[in-house]
């Protein structure tokens, strides 16, 4: 089973309180509201092909770092239990960052992920970064989860570069697949073990 986590920012009484671009040649681009686009049609597609997922972060409004662990750690971890945070990145390098954990058969995954994103990424010169699993301790949703867990930086709302790929709906599904592709080669996997 997959643990969907999209980014938190949200709109609360009409105002948006997360992540955001400036304003750009086409509009602004708010973070949260492009981890939900992500995580609603991957929960599309993976229920397409019946494989088992939850998202927790359905709400349309933010919800703190604690809740999300709490929530992620209330799921029984089976062996082929892992969680994918969407997020989206300000003020970084431009392209796709891969943070990661270390448990047991965390780096099986984040090779694949980083295999599936770097095809997927390819068309669109989008830059992918190898797994990262030294910074774990910084992320709550990393360091207390009890199986493996992957943030996704993908891209940064405020660079135009990344920006005007984000905003166009083939990258959206690009990313989306190399994230469906992940998941469903796991649980085949899983199945086969």
């Amino acid at each position: 089973m997959v643990i969907l986590n999209p980014e938190g920012g949200g709109t609360i009484a009409g105002q948006y309180n997360g992540k955001h671009s400036p304003e750009f040649r086409h509009g602004i681009l708010n973070g949260g509201n492009f981890s939900r686009w992500i995580c609603n049609d991957l929960q599309r597609e993976l229920d397409y092909e019946s494989l088992h997922y939850t998202n927790i972060c359905p709400e349309l409004s933010n919800v703190s770092e604690c809740t999300r662990v709490q929530r992620l750690n209330s799921y029984t971890m089976a062996f082929d239990t892992f969680a994918l945070s969407i997020y989206t990145g300000t003020h970084e390098r431009s392209g796709i960052r891969i943070l990661g954990n270390i448990r047991e058969r965390s780096e099986e995954i984040g090779e694949l992920l980083y295999e599936e994103m770097s095809i997927n990424m390819e068309g669109w010169q989008m830059p992918v970064e190898k797994v990262c699993y030294d910074l774990e301790h910084e992320h709550s949703i990393l360091k207390k989860p009890k199986c493996p867990s992957f943030v996704i930086y993908a891209g940064s709302v405020d660079l135009y570069y990344d920006y005007s790929r984000m905003i166009n709906l083939q990258f959206q599904e690009s990313l989306v697949g190399a994230l469906f592709n992940t998941i469903k080669t796991i649980c085949q996997r899983s199945g086969q073990d």
